[in-house]
């Protein structure tokens, strides 16, 4: 589990609207989040799982 909100002001600025809503999900555990961003990013979620996991120190 982490916290989100510990990403650096930086690591916001650099998601587009996709990944800024799997971020926002901030409480959510790494594998719902994964589960988030494979929904809103379609077939093509591996630079939104790198964002939204790997950024946020979750294991891939």
């Amino acid at each position: 589990m982490t916290n989100f909100k510990q990403l650096k002001n930086a690591d916001y600025r650099t998601l587009n609207r996709n990944e800024a809503v799997c971020i926002n999900g901030g409480r959510n555990s790494c594998s719902e989040i994964r589960a988030n961003c494979a929904s809103r990013c379609g077939n093509d979620y591996s630079f939104c799982f790198y964002s939204c996991v790997d950024a946020a120190g979750c294991p891939v």
